[in-house]
């Protein structure tokens, strides 16, 4: 029994299990469930599966999850009407003042005519005597007739100006003219005239200081009156 003894103890220190003093030399850490002497490998054991670095959370991902945050886009301008007055001249963008200004004041007229009431209303902002914004010179107490406060929300012309849509194919060229006014686009057909007035139904007494006229539609457009 010695004997055999004696053989295991020398095969294990020839294999290394025991370190010459006798003392078992120190295991290292558990793999699979096994420990295991330096120079033997546990043949039940798995390797773990190499760490995968995390990817970035999906901006997508988050917005599926808690409801996306985009805004909805806003209504185009002219795509919708305005109730009265107040709420246009304290909310309106200036192309949707200018457009409805121009539907009001040329809705009958051809495209040329209504550019040249834009014209006019350009060729003011560029004047010291006026505001400097196509909006201000719009909304400029009595200066365009279907905005006189005496009639902005009752005359049926002032009403159809504020309601109207870009459904209306005639407001749909205004809103075209005044992005080209507001964008340097225009060219003027008036040849720089500040005033117009429609003969049929008015007769101001400036007229007759104005340096040259022309007619364009329905309306006689005056240049150089001081």
């Amino acid at each position: 029994m010695a004997g055999i003894f004696a053989i295991a103890w020398a095969w294990l220190r020839k294999r290394g299990a025991v370190a010459p003093s006798g003392q078992p030399l120190s295991a290292p850490p558990p793999v699979g469930g096994f420990s295991v002497a330096p120079g033997y490998e546990n043949p039940f054991a798995v390797a773990p599966a190499p760490q995968q670095p995390s990817a970035p959370v999906s901006p997508s991902l988050v917005s599926s999850f808690f409801g996306s945050t985009q805004q909805p886009a806003a209504p185009a301008v002219g795509s919708f009407g305005w109730p009265n007055f107040t709420e246009f001249a304290g909310n309106a963008t200036e192309l949707d003042v200018l457009a409805r200004t121009l539907f009001g004041e040329a809705a009958s007229e051809a495209r040329r005519g209504i550019e040249a009431v834009a014209a006019v209303i350009i060729n003011r902002v560029a004047d010291r005597r006026w505001p400097s914004t196509a909006r201000g010179v719009c909304l400029q107490d009595r200066q365009f007739s279907l905005w006189n406060v005496e009639y902005r929300d009752s005359d049926q012309n002032s009403i159809r100006a504020l309601s109207v849509t870009d459904a209306n194919g005639t407001f749909r060229v205004c809103l075209d003219v005044a992005q080209d006014a507001l964008s340097g686009r225009l060219a003027d057909p008036t040849g720089g005239a500040h005033h117009y007035y429609a003969p049929k139904k008015a007769n101001p007494p400036w007229k007759s200081a104005a340096k040259s006229s022309l007619t364009i539609g329905n309306h006689i457009f005056l240049i150089g009156v001081p």
